[in-house]
């Protein structure tokens, strides 16, 4: 597919998601008037942020490569990819029938997704519970709390560690909030906006691929080679890996996850041995990782996407942090860090390409 066929195909007028033209079927109800307006505001908040060539910061790219980097980080209000999500998928929920006067909500994550939850969840009126793995430092923590989140910390006993132990605490909120309902039937429900199991998610990650397309392509670069992304739950890595397929059909996708939190490579490589047995997650190195023993819809079709997962080990990407951080003065957070050392080594192996990736954070969050 050339230039102006990408063009053509992906920009395209495409309205702000909240006023976009749908088909009402039953049980889908239509958000009007002072409503709308406001979902607008929220979602016009996040997006638009800065898709750069890292030479341009100093940085040196080896054998006539570019990498070229989403500064995700710019996002309004919580600097984070998520404050593009939240406001589509309560738009999306809330046409479903809830609201603040009959519902609150409920969501958990490592720590990455709940600042942006509570966020536009308080702007709409919604009481916010966010609930987080009880290894989650107190800095994360604190950001949900900024944001008026309600914070439920799994127990390590109880629960187990980690974003499992998270969604099993979760569970017991949503079913004890049933059980309470019973015996006072006019008290809320308790609703799981679920970010990382609708596909409705994927949908702010097409735009941000459509954003590149239309600031960068025929003006920056010619084309992508590759997408370096993090596997996470896969709602970044499939939404835009999927989205650049469907425009440059030899793109490669290498994807990166955490060697204790290995869940995209189980899936890719089900016969590979990654550590010994018995060994335990005792802390989320890379905030917005998978989990194993979930599933995670967008990270199983990501398996079939990706040509390759790398594997990160705690630490490894400090090199790539400090060399970026002395040519630019940014301070990358380890997810972003991490990213930017896989899309080095790659361009160690070939030449004269376009590298993507997405800086999804800065140091300052951990």
């Amino acid at each position: 597919m050339g230039i102006d066929q990408a063009r053509a195909f992906h920009i395209r007028p495409r309205p702000p998601v909240p006023k976009a033209k749908v088909v009402l079927r039953k049980g889908i109800r239509r958000i009007n008037g002072s409503r709308n307006r406001e979902f607008q505001k929220l979602a016009n908040r996040a997006g638009n942020t800065e898709a750069t060539d890292l030479s341009n910061f100093g940085l040196n790219v080896p054998n006539g490569n570019k990498i070229i980097a989403k500064l995700e980080f710019q996002n309004v209000p919580t600097n984070s990819h998520y404050d593009r999500i939240y406001p589509y998928l309560f738009w999306c929920w809330e046409r479903t029938g809830i609201s603040p006067e009959t519902h609150d909500v409920i969501e958990t994550s490592s720590g990455n997704a709940t600042p942006a939850f509570a966020n536009v969840a308080k702007r709409l009126g919604y009481s916010a519970y966010c609930v987080l793995p009880n290894e989650i430092s107190e800095l994360r923590r604190g950001m949900s709390k900024k944001e008026g989140g309600i914070v439920v910390v799994s127990d390590p006993e109880k629960d187990g560690l980690g974003v499992v132990g998270a969604s099993k605490r979760q569970w017991k909120e949503l079913v004890g909030r049933i059980k309470e309902r019973k015996g006072n039937p006019k008290m809320k429900q308790l609703m799981s906006i679920n970010h990382s199991q609708v596909s409705e998610s994927l949908v702010p990650m097409r735009i941000l691929v459509d954003e590149v397309l239309e600031t960068m392509l025929g003006r920056i670069v010619d084309c992508i080679d590759c997408f370096v992304g993090v596997a996470g739950n896969g709602t970044t890595l499939y939404g835009i890996g999927s989205e650049m397929k469907t425009v440059f059909e030899d793109l490669k996708i290498i994807a990166l996850e955490p060697r204790q939190q290995a869940a995209l490579h189980r899936i890719k490589y089900p016969d590979a041995k990654i550590r010994e047995d018995g060994e335990k997650l005792t802390e989320i190195i890379m905030p917005g990782s998978g989990a194993q023993g979930i599933e995670f819809p967008h990270l199983e079709a990501s398996a079939e996407l990706v040509d390759r997962v790398r594997l990160v080990e705690a630490g490894e990407w400090v090199n790539a942090r400090e060399k970026f951080e002395a040519c630019s003065g940014i301070a990358l957070g380890h997810t972003s860090a991490a990213s930017l050392m896989v899309a080095m080594e790659y361009a160690q192996q070939v030449e004269n390409q376009v590298i993507f990736t997405i800086f999804y954070d800065l140091l300052e969050r951990y």
